[in-house]
């Protein structure tokens, strides 16, 4: 009996090499795990290229991951590394930092893909980019299906569709370059226009176009703590695009002695300064273009 419960357990048993190749298996499956889990380790130390700042409604965050990508919604003080993509939704929005005086407006219903330091793709939807030439030199490669924008110490819109692209520059100047075509440049006050046809149309830009009103829920941030009018009203200039002009030529030094309190933390800048104004008494008046200010 013993004899044929042996030649039955040999006849159920597979062949040797049918019995190795589940080790082999597991063994490269392991392999390929441990690769991925390096991979992802690796990731973690890639460098920072940018921080959510401030997030508005829904934005999606992607970020390369182990048989996929990692989806999750995107949440202020979280860090952006090189092949993450953002996608915002109907009504969101994010302003992000990539640099000290170098940050990026994503406007709602948009998509963009970080490169490297200094390069993003803007897939679809329009981004605002806000470089201050006071804090020095920091480039930045926008990539498009029309060419790649690049800047000079400035404040400008990309705008991205199917369709067109717009560049719409409301300081300094932008510039496009464009395979197996001369470069275009675009300067304060114009709006650039490139159809399908690769055709390039210019428009005045007035600075109180409506284009530039989605800007006032993305705030850059502006500590109050200590700061002085005269500081303030150059953050408010600089978010609104208006001209900041006392009606006293001599109130405009005394506004670097007057020093502001409280926090202006999510008020728009519109808001903001009616808030600064109520606290200090100054007397606002608003026209399309500029601000007329008046101290007590």
């Amino acid at each position: 009996q013993r004899d044929a419960l042996e030649a039955a357990a040999r006849a159920e048993a597979p062949p040797r090499s049918r019995r190795r190749w589940p080790l082999a298996l597991a063994a490269s499956v392991a392999l390929v795990a441990l690769g991925a889990g390096l991979a992802w380790r690796a990731r973690g130390a890639q460098p920072t290229l940018a921080i959510a700042e401030l997030v508005r409604g829904p934005v999606q965050h992607s970020q390369p991951a182990f048989l996929g990508a990692r989806v999750s919604t995107l949440a202020p003080r979280v860090a952006l590394a090189a092949h993450d993509v953002l996608e915002s939704g109907r009504a969101g929005g994010a302003l992000l930092r990539l640099g000290p005086g170098l940050t990026l407006r994503l406007a709602a219903n948009s998509r963009l893909a970080f490169n490297a330091a200094g390069s993003v793709t803007l897939e679809s939807g329009m981004v605002y980019v806000d470089a201050d030439a006071a804090r020095g030199r920091q480039p930045l490669a926008i990539g498009t299906r029309w060419g790649v924008v690049s800047h000079v110490g400035t404040q400008y819109a990309v705008a991205a569709d199917g369709a067109q692209l717009e560049l719409a520059v409301r300081e300094g100047s932008v510039q496009l370059e464009r395979a197996g075509a001369a470069p275009l440049q675009a300067r304060a006050g114009e709006l650039l226009r490139i159809g399908a046809s690769g055709a390039a149309q210019r428009e005045p830009l007035p600075r109180d176009d409506a284009r530039w009103a989605w800007l006032a829920a993305l705030p850059a941030s502006f500590d109050t703590d200590g700061a002085t009018l005269t500081a303030f009203l150059a953050w408010y200039a600089r978010e609104t695009g208006r001209e900041v002009v006392f009606a006293d030529a001599g109130d405009a030094s005394r506004a670097a002695q007057v020093r502001i309190g409280g926090s202006i933390a999510g008020l728009a800048p519109e808001q903001a300064l009616d808030v600064v104004a109520a606290s200090t008494g100054l007397a606002v008046r608003r026209d399309a273009a500029r601000v007329l200010l008046d101290l007590p």
